[in-house]
């Protein structure tokens, strides 16, 4: 049994984690909303592992799993999360993670991959704590061999009383280190060798003759792979063996244990206990050092027999105790799970079976059985947990041939996991299915109810393949990018005009498919990339028109569309484009503009000749008056007079109403127009206008100069002109006011209709269709007596705010 501490804020996966780890009853898992009862929990209880989130309010997993090594060492640690950056994972590495674990995917393997890395990472760590365990044993023993050899060695010193007792004692020594079986030898203050057993010279390679009455020398290279002091030489010059490369060292007395890696002619990577004690005289003084080097590879690979059988009996026993344990814990934890189980069993929205298989008597799989099913099973099929239980299926389904038989009968004997999306005839409904097998002959089946989903994408195949015929129908050209520029969908027309037939055209830019074009038409296709970039940086549909040079040599000129897409984001999404060939069209109206310019010069000619003309009448008139005492020709000819003004003004209008719209508008600015220059000194007049650009035609100027002609000439009166603007729903109003006597109710249209007014040349009529050009409208709103009120609406389109002004 393995216990974990599972740590994550979203308490939804804390429930479902601990109900997947805990089915197998392998695992006992305590969970903790926060790092900081994390640490607590860790704090009271012994966990064999941690599992935990990395994105966690208060402590990140990277915070938590720091804070873990610090006060609870090197228990396995997990990070279990959604995040999957490469610096998160690196970093979680770094601090002594054992396993990055990413969310997301099918919750059961991923699940199954988190009891696998939890398994692992306690067995390792379970495997580091035996060695450790088997090494202290080891150590234990060595110190009761040490002990023996240090009554061995008190028994030595008694018997140097006398030299003859020193000479045997001596020869006893020689003998029994000769016959010892670990390698032994012993030197004197001055480091004299004075015993090296066989089991040395086997060790070592060097006999006794080459080396006993000499000066020990350097023998630790070909041992240890470097140069150190051996115990015996620390012992003696009360050196600390562990700056000489050893480990584990202790000390008992006078005798000195020790462990090292050694290097052996058979075994060149071999693990030696050593020992050293000092040996004395009668007096008390250190006389020399013996030291002993036992080759305990074997130990550390646990097959010393009488070790191994005794940690196999410990072991059973304290496997027998906690199995005791965990019998009656798993029992409990087991009750527990299927608790769970059952609660989720009962209340998840996927509709989920448990099936066995069923054979006929000559042991062949025929059917299978319906043990059991949950209340989202008879939502989804409207058939209930009594109907269903313990029928088989061809019953419950009132079919000759179970469901998908084969499919299943696979998963229950082999245990391999199915997930498949049918159509289910019998029922006239696709599901999302998946199965997996609970033990030999049963599985259980997980499915959901994807009618809707699938009847939904077949009507989205059909609407694609009916904008697919739509645009193929169009001789426009017609095309859909991806956020890079890459074609996604073409018409027939785009793939003829770019002679693109038989290429794959799909996720390629302009500029890699300009390659298969025709050379007369690759530059072309490269200049469409610039336009597209305009439209996307623009983030609103542009128009232009693009000129190609055809193969045939014909030009042709497309008005071309394009449409960008965005995600909520902001951020690139598409771009629609849309080309029609405007040849004809643009010839048309270049030809239209050629006859307009002679209309207009022929025009011109005749109202220049016309007022002539008239002005030559007017004068012949005038002198028949002054020279005519005859009342009835004066009377006559003064109506001749009125006849020829009014056809001079007619000539007037028709230069004036020429011009309208003669050229593109332009953004004009508003205070520059106003016609502060034609203002008579008798009127005060005020326009607080300042910071507008006005988008109309050309001719602007001349609607305010007819406004304050009209004010002056017809006001009766006035002295005051204001004009202000006001702003409403993103339109602005222009309101042009006087002091003057006003105009009638049942004349505010008329005074917008031709030949209304007097002597003014121009009239109200050519101000309302001067500013229509461009959809501004205007009327007369004031009240008779009080002044005229002249409103002007601009749309929002038709105006803007000067750079840097903050007024309207």
């Amino acid at each position: 049994m393995i216990s974990a501490l599972y740590v994550d804020d979203e308490g939804a996966l804390l429930e479902i984690g601990k109900l997947f780890l805990e089915r197998g009853g392998n695992f006992s898992v305590d969970t903790a909303s926060s790092a900081k009862d994390g640490i607590e929990l860790l704090g009271k209880n012994s966990y064999d592992a941690v599992i935990s989130d990395y994105q966690m309010p208060e402590m990140d997993g990277i915070c938590f799993l720091k804070n873990v090594r610090e006060n609870f060492g090197n228990i396995p640690f997990i990070l279990f999360t959604g995040r999957g950056r490469e610096e998160i994972v690196i970093e979680a590495l770094n601090n002594g993670a054992d396993f990055y674990i990413q969310k997301g995917g099918n919750p059961k393997a991923q699940f199954a991959e988190l009891k696998n890395c939890l398994s692992k990472s306690v067995g390792k760590k379970r495997a580091e704590m035996e060695v450790l365990r088997k090494e202290a044993e080891l150590f234990e023993a060595d110190k009761k061999i040490s002990v023996a050899e240090k009554v061995m060695q008190s028994s030595y010193q008694k018997l140097i009383e006398s030299e003859k007792e020193i000479r045997e004692t001596n020869q006893l020594m020689t003998d029994l280190v000769n016959f010892l079986p670990d390698a032994t030898f012993a030197i004197d203050r001055e480091e004299i060798v004075i015993a090296w057993n066989l089991a040395m010279e086997s060790f070592s390679g060097i006999p006794p003759e080459e080396i006993l009455g000499k000066k020990l020398s350097d023998i630790s290279l070909p041992f240890y792979r470097d140069h150190r002091p051996l115990l015996a030489q620390s012992m003696l010059k009360s050196k600390n063996p562990d700056e000489a490369g050893y480990i584990s060292v202790s000390r008992e007395g006078n005798t000195l244990f020790a462990q090292s890696n050694i290097s052996l002619t058979n075994k060149p990577d071999a693990y030696a206990a050593v020992t050293a004690s000092l040996f004395y005289n009668t007096n008390g003084e250190v006389k020399g050092a013996i030291e002993s080097i036992r080759d305990i590879t074997e130990y550390k690979l646990g097959e010393r027999s009488i070790r191994e059988a005794n940690r196999k009996l410990r072991e059973a026993e304290s496997e027998l105790k906690l199995q005791i344990e965990n019998l009656s814990a798993g029992k409990k934890a087991l009750l527990e799970s299927e608790k769970k189980y059952r609660a989720l069993y009962e209340n998840m929205a996927e509709g989920s079976a448990l099936h066995e298989i069923i054979y006929d008597d000559f042991g062949k799989p025929v059917d299978y059985r319906l043990l059991d099913v949950n209340p989202a099973y008879e939502k989804i099929l409207g058939i209930s947990r009594d109907y269903a239980s313990g029928k088989s299926a061809c019953e419950v389904y009132g079919v000759l041939k179970p469901p998908f038989f084969d499919k299943y009968l696979n998963v229950a004997l082999t245990g391999e996991p199915l997930k498949m999306n049918v159509f289910y005839e019998v029922m006239n409904r696709y599901f999302s299915i998946s199965a997996f097998s609970t033990g030999k002959n049963r599985f259980v089946t997980v499915f959901s109810d994807i009618t809707d989903e699938m009847r939904t994408k077949e009507a989205l195949v059909q609407s694609e393949e009916r904008l697919r015929t739509l645009i193929n129908s169009t001789p426009d050209i017609v095309c859909f990018k991806d956020e890079k520029g890459r074609l996604m969908i073409a018409n027939d027309a785009y793939v003829r005009f770019f002679s693109l037939e038989g290429i794959d055209y799909r996720l390629n830019t302009n500029s890699e498919l300009s390659l298969f074009a025709h050379p007369l038409l690759q530059e072309a296709l490269k200049n469409c990339e610039i336009s597209d970039n305009e439209a996307w940086n623009l983030g609103r549909l542009i128009i232009n028109e693009e000129s190609f040079l055809l193969p045939e040599g014909d030009k042709k000129i497309f008005e071309m569309l394009k449409v960008p897409l965005f995600h909520a984001d902001g951020s690139r999404k598409g771009l629609v484009v849309l080309g029609r060939d405007v040849t004809y069209r643009k010839n048309a109206e270049d030809k239209l503009i050629h006859a307009n310019q002679k209309l207009k010069l022929l025009g011109s000619i005749t109202r220049h000749d016309i007022v002539n003309k008239v002005t030559a009448i007017l004068s012949y008139l005038s002198l028949i008056c002054e020279i005519s005492e005859n009342n009835s020709t004066q009377e006559f000819t003064k109506k001749i007079e009125s006849l020829v003004d009014e056809i001079h003004a007619e000539v007037l209008f028709a230069r004036d109403y020429s011009v309208i719209g003669s050229a593109d508008p332009v953004w004009q600015n508003l205070e520059n127009i106003m016609p502060f220059s034609s203002v008579p000194k008798t009127v005060s007049f005020n326009a607080d206008v300042s910071e507008v650009e006005i988008y109309a035609d050309i001719m602007l100027k001349k609607i305010f100069a007819n406004l304050l002609s009209n004010s002056v000439m017809h006001g009766g009166g006035v002295t005051s002109v204001n004009v202000y603007l006001k702003s409403n729903f993103n339109n602005l109003t222009i309101i042009w006011e006087d002091n003057g006597c006003g105009i009638p109710d049942n004349m505010k249209e008329k005074i917008f209709e031709r030949k209304v007014g007097k002597n003014n040349g121009f009239g109200l009529f050519l101000v309302r269709e001067i500013l229509l050009l461009t959809g501004i409208g205007i009327c007369e709103t004031g009240t008779e007596n009080e002044g005229a009120r002249f409103v002007i609406l601009v749309p929002q389109e038709c105006w803007r705010k000067i750079e840097g002004s903050d007024s309207v």
